[in-house]
């Protein structure tokens, strides 16, 4: 009862970051700590910064802070950034391409995940440079995958290990796009308990 580390840490982060990042992130840190136990869940942006603000969690982790100047009691720092991909069906046509562009992606169907499907939309077309045919909207980042490996779409999506190689091309972009940067937040001058503390130095002693 007295062992620090199996104290809870209360986490919570965008889908897309919590389907891609944070599980690694968790499993190594485990590692030291066996005994730490996390409550994690998966939130809008907005409930995050809320949770944050009452305390109901100690970390939040995601990728859009562009309205965090109105939150000046958040501390918010870089912690990875990462590079977009286009992932293919292994039966597409550019599954043994190295790179391709943007532009001759035109006549292809994309699959597209966010928290606001408006804002991606508009993202999309900003670095694509026209408005893109997308066949399907999931309600889940997790669901990406196993809709390109069934031939429904192609997708854009941020280079992580955990895509799955066996059934999915990776092609690199010839277009530089902007790297998706994922951030930690806390709530400035918060009273942490040690296991949470250590958490939060593990994240930024493995920034990269």
């Amino acid at each position: 009862m007295t062992n620090p580390s199996t104290e809870t840490i209360s986490i919570s982060s965008t889908s897309s970051v919590g389907t891609y990042f944070m599980p690694l992130l968790i499993s190594e840190f485990l590692n030291t700590y066996p005994d730490t136990k996390f409550k994690f869940s998966h939130q809008s942006i907005c409930n995050i910064v809320s949770d944050l603000k009452t305390g109901k969690i100690d970390l939040g982790f995601y990728q859009n802070i562009d309205k965090f100047d109105n939150y000046p009691e958040i501390e918010s720092i870089p912690i990875k950034r990462e590079e977009y991909v286009l992932i293919v069906p292994k039966s597409h046509s550019l599954s043994n391409k190295d790179e391709v562009s943007l532009k001759d992606l035109k006549d292809e169907s994309f699959i597209v995940f966010c928290e606001s499907s408006k804002d991606k939309m508009i993202s999309y077309s900003e670095f694509l440079g026209y408005i893109p045919k997308i066949s399907i909207h999931p309600s889940e980042a997790s669901m990406i995958e196993g809709l390109v490996a069934a031939g429904s779409g192609i997708s854009i999506v941020p280079n992580t290990p955990f895509i799955n190689t066996n059934t999915l091309s990776i092609v690199k972009i010839k277009e530089k796009i902007k790297d998706r940067v994922i951030y930690m937040g806390w709530l400035k001058n918060s009273s942490m308990s040690f296991v949470a503390k250590e958490f939060k130095n593990y994240v930024i002693s493995s920034i990269s």
